[in-house]
């Protein structure tokens, strides 16, 4: 008699518990909710194996797995979690919890590096999720389901599930449960940042800026140099390498003063990309070298500059980086699952190949590959760098329909933006006799200002001097369309 009101009292205590959190969580009170959830699993742990129990568990089980990853808090205590939460599941048959815990698990696995195990996981509870098929599963799943096509760098994909994301998070009533993203992090910064890499810059800059903004006026601090941080990133992607410096700067600076490890790691990143487009070697390799490591789920760096990076680092001579080895970069990404970082690091190993002298054969397999990947990752620029170089090797081979073939499709990826210009070598392939644009005045102020952007130093005096000699015969008037950088 005494032991069962006991557990009726327990069971009183965990259920008000439990009630108590979901109310937080739909109040939007996070912290208060991890604590109630978590007081309600302590006294959950203590009788199991009873339905009852099982049940009540695994009514806030998910959003308590997520508000750990959220809030970086407690995460010893997560892998106790989801095995409790798996047991529970099974003994009652509960697939949808299931597939729930084999989402978690994989994004566990994530933030432990253990990137090819959390994506088996993940497109495993994704299977599930697709075979209940119910409206209310696909929506708990939908965060999970874009964070798993970022990771594999399929933007195309990851931006239609986050836009969905950020469109429910815009409607009153439209998503109350917790995002399992880290706190600085939101759907709508990655959404932004995808969009960066798909080309589509207007809306990223919108995005990103617009939450910049918010948390500035907001007196969000913690955040605003994060978004700030990865803002200078994605007007680095677009070129407008000036403007990028003047926010990394701030929001280094402003990271390093409130020990923001998260923004420091972002624009000290950012900040070692700007110095490598300027030619100034030393400078990021030592930004690179101690850049601070921040990474809560998934890889270091997702744009291929990274790699490009250290690919110049390593031809320079520097020494290499122990956790960020140029050779042990390329022999990782090559066997993961990210098609955007694989595609460039098979553009580079066919470059690589073609320099050594290997057979054209070879190396154009190689492209192809790396154009593979790279068509189903939607960057347009990458997809046009790897193309040029094809075309480079039909150039070598004679077969000069194919080359402009490849070279047409190449500047269709890149025609639209500013700033710096189509690959020369190729660009006679391309010519089109046209009737000369009358310019004035404020037209050439215009270039002249845009050249000053292209004209940054380069670590290759070769290459410098051969974009100044093209830079200066664009400024004169050549009849030559602003693309995008081949660097």
């Amino acid at each position: 008699m005494a032991r069962t009101l006991s557990l009726e009292r327990h069971y009183a205590a965990a259920l008000a518990r439990a009630d108590s959190g979901q109310a937080a969580l739909a109040a939007g009170d996070l912290a208060r909710a991890l604590d109630d959830f978590r007081q309600a699993r302590i006294i959950i742990v203590r009788h199991p194996g009873h339905p009852a129990w099982d049940k009540l568990l695994l009514a806030f089980a998910f959003p308590l797995a997520k508000l750990h990853l959220h809030w970086l808090q407690n995460l010893d205590e997560l892998p106790d979690l989801l095995v409790r939460m798996g047991a529970s599941a099974e003994r009652l048959g509960d697939r949808r919890s299931l597939a729930l815990k084999d989402l978690l698990q994989g994004t566990l696995s994530i933030s432990k590096n253990e990137i090819t195990h959390g994506l088996t996981l993940m497109a495993k509870g994704l299977q599930q999720v697709d075979a209940l098929g119910d409206a209310d599963i696909i929506a708990q799943s939908a965060e999970f389901r874009a964070v798993f096509y970022f990771l594999q760098g399929l933007y195309k994909d990851a931006v239609e599930y986050f836009d969905r994301l950020v469109q429910a998070a815009n409607t009153p009533g439209g998503m109350v449960n917790a995002s399992f993203l880290p706190r600085h992090l939101s759907p709508a910064l990655i959404l932004g940042y995808c969009a960066a890499l798909l080309g589509q810059f207007h809306r990223a800059i919108g995005v990103l800026d617009c939450h910049w903004r918010r948390s500035r006026l907001q007196g969000d601090e913690s955040n605003s140099c994060f978004h700030q941080a990865l803002l200078g990133i994605v007007l680095l992607v677009m070129g407008r390498r000036r403007e990028a410096y003047d926010h990394l700067e701030h929001a280094l600076d402003e990271a390093a003063a409130s020990g923001n490890i998260p923004a420091l790691h972002v624009a000290q990143k950012g900040i070692a990309y700007y110095h490598f487009f300027d030619g100034r070697l030393d400078k990021a390799y030592a930004m690179v070298k101690n850049t601070v490591s921040a990474e809560a789920i998934g890889l270091q760096y997702y744009w291929p500059v990274g790699l490009e990076m250290l690919l110049a680092f390593q031809r320079q001579g520097f020494e290499p980086l122990p956790s960020f080895d140029f050779d042990k970069e390329m022999e990782r990404i090559l066997e993961g699952e990210n098609l955007h970082l694989r595609g460039a690091a098979r553009r580079i190993r066919a470059m690589q190949a073609m320099e050594q002298g290997s057979d054209m054969k070879t190396a154009y397999v190689q492209l192809k590959a790396s154009e593979a990947d790279l068509i189903r990752t939607g960057d347009p620029i990458e997809l046009a760098k790897t193309r040029v170089e094809m075309a480079r090797v039909k150039l070598v081979r004679l077969d000069r329909a194919a080359a402009t073939h490849l070279a047409l499709k190449a500047w269709e990826g890149v025609s639209g933006y500013r700033q710096t210009v189509f690959p020369d070598d190729l660009a006679s392939l391309l010519e089109i006799s046209t009737r000369p644009t009358p310019t004035t005045a404020k037209d050439r102020l215009e270039r002249l200002i845009d050249l000053t952007d292209e004209l940054a130093p380069s670590a290759d005096a070769d290459e410098l001097l051969g974009r100044l000699v093209a830079a200066t015969s664009r400024f004169m008037d050549a009849e030559r369309e602003i693309g995008r950088a081949f660097v």
